[in-house]
């Protein structure tokens, strides 16, 4: 099936995974170059972890729950559960 909540999802997940793979170009380039990729900044983080986004209208409406950052973010934590 292809729904409409199937496609939202796979957009979603090609976003987050297009901010993930810089993320991960950049800690292989640091561990290579012996420096820490660890603690990171919030600059970093927030575009690439969902948790942190919960209030973000698109991220919302994908997860069934628009105008509404606290079941979003629960909507996140129970899928992340289930994975």
């Amino acid at each position: 099936m292809n729904t409409p909540r199937q496609r939202r999802l796979r957009a979603q997940r090609r976003s987050r995974q297009c901010g993930a793979a810089g993320l991960c170009r950049r800690d292989h380039r640091q561990a290579r170059q012996g420096r820490s990729n660890r603690p990171t900044t919030i600059g970093v983080e927030r575009p690439t972890n969902p948790f942190l986004r919960a209030d973000v209208a698109y991220l919302q409406a994908a997860m069934g729950h628009p105008g509404d950052a606290v079941a979003t973010f629960a909507e996140i934590r129970e899928r992340k559960n289930r994975f």
